[in-house]
């Protein structure tokens, strides 16, 4: 995606801007625990740990982590 070239060129302003789009179209045409979502999610959050704002980080790595579990079928 855009945003992880961006992430790769090391442009996290950019980067942010174009994932937390990402984030929103995503959320709007898909299942709330969809793959696409998690994986956008966490990408948000390497992004903001490399950006050092590690209460972002660790906001959007547990919501990434949220989703799958509760994607995932009770065992």
């Amino acid at each position: 995606s855009l945003g992880m070239t961006h992430q790769k060129l090391e442009e996290y302003d950019e980067a942010e801007r174009c994932l937390a789009r990402a984030t929103e179209i995503r959320r709007a045409l898909l299942p709330a625990e969809h793959a696409w979502i998690v994986e956008t999610l966490h990408q948000r959050g390497q992004v903001a740990a490399k950006r050092g704002e590690r209460e972002a980080a660790h906001r959007l790595l547990h919501e990434a982590l949220e989703l799958v579990r509760r994607a995932e079928p009770p065992r």
